[in-house]
């Protein structure tokens, strides 16, 4: 009875969105009953323009994660994978969307791959930022730099991307959501999982 009781204070005051504390007791019975973890099969990280083409993607690919923001630079994406990988939930395919937003070092680029060595199948998308400096680097160091990884492949945004500049908003980069560019990224992607 008296467990019930104080769940209920807990809910009650969840639901009033008030701040309380909870006794370690009472948090235990609140937890969810243990259960088997399941990991996607596919994990996506990358930069905004990987958001305007999220929901196709998920869409498309199926037990998929996307870990998308807004003015994601690679070093940030780069730690999200080191993170994945030191505990143990690195997926089988694993898709990089990343240097929309700056420079990509070598010295980053090449510990993104050591990191991403035990995935199955690592997609690299290339990058369409014409109004950046970054944008031919950047590419050439995506297309170049994993000529030794028999895990890794290409999908050529940046081709795709130069052919159909009614696709974008005025800035030349982003994309409407789920609107035909969005929905070409995607399939883009989606076709390089294999």
């Amino acid at each position: 009875m008296r467990g019930e009781g104080v769940r209920a204070a807990v809910v009650a005051a969840l639901l009033l969105g008030a701040c309380a504390w909870v006794p370690p007791a009472a948090a235990s019975s609140l937890a969810t009953p243990p259960g088997p973890i399941r990991p996607p099969a596919t994990y996506a990280i990358g930069d905004s323009v990987l958001i305007d083409a999220q929901g196709v993607l998920v869409s498309l690919v199926p037990k998929l994660r996307v870990d998308a923001a807004v003015s994601r630079q690679f070093d940030t994406g780069l730690a999200i994978v080191e993170r994945l990988r030191a505990t143990r939930r690195l997926t089988a395919r694993f898709i990089v969307f990343l240097g929309t937003n700056g420079p990509i070092s070598p010295g980053s680029f090449v510990t993104m791959l050591h990191e991403l060595d035990i995935c199955k199948r690592v997609v690299l998308v290339t990058l369409w930022v014409p109004t950046r400096g970054w944008m031919r680097a950047n590419n050439d160091l995506l297309r170049t730099g994993p000529r030794r990884a028999r895990n890794v492949v290409i999908a050529d945004w940046t081709r795709l991307a130069r052919s159909h500049p009614s696709w974008f908003y005025a800035d030349e980069v982003h994309l409407p959501i789920n609107g035909p560019g969005a929905t070409a990224l995607a399939r883009l992607i989606a076709q390089s999982l294999g």
